[in-house]
């Protein structure tokens, strides 16, 4: 017998590890424990099937056949989990959201130093502010510059 089990490191490995370490039983537990697409967990699933290694249980339940998997799996993650030190899959997305605000800190603090380290640039005044409105279209509302005859916006004479 090997150090790790059979599959170990594949998809069917950690299909194998999530119904035989962690007791998942359906394609819904394995998917959230996985993190595999469906399609992977498919193909592992069938091939797992085909070698008669994994028996369907009713509709959506699936079981290990083989007991020597079992007790390789069993043996390999009892006596190197705590070497592994594999953190368990977070039971609901609460843990990714209590990340976030530390990441913001983060961007924060990167912005804030960005901005002692690097004065803002000059503003560029090569082109002069355009000349303030004074004169109001009468269909439209909108304010144009005294030195036209006309609506910027409709095109309507403003002379009247």
């Amino acid at each position: 017998m090997s150090n790790t089990p059979r599959f170990h490191g594949t998809w069917k490995g950690e299909v194998l590890e999530a119904i035989i370490v962690e007791g998942m039983e359906t394609w819904q537990e394995i998917q959230k424990y996985t993190k595999l697409s469906n399609a992977a967990i498919k193909q592992a699933l069938d091939e797992l099937l085909d070698i008669k290694l994994l028996e369907k249980v009713g509709e959506a339940k699936y079981r290990v056949r083989d007991s020597e998997t079992i007790e390789e799996y069993k043996d390999y993650y009892q006596k190197l989990a705590p070497k592994l030190e594999k953190p368990p899959p977070p039971k609901d997305l609460s843990l990714q959201s209590q990340k976030k605000p530390k990441v913001l800190t983060r961007l924060l603090d990167f912005s804030s130093k960005n901005k002692e380290e690097n004065p803002a640039p000059p503003k560029n005044n090569d082109v002069p502010p355009p000349p303030p409105p004074s004169v109001y279209c009468k269909t439209c509302g909108i304010a144009n510059s005294s030195d036209r005859n006309y609506c910027g916006e409709c095109g309507e004479s403003l002379s009247d």
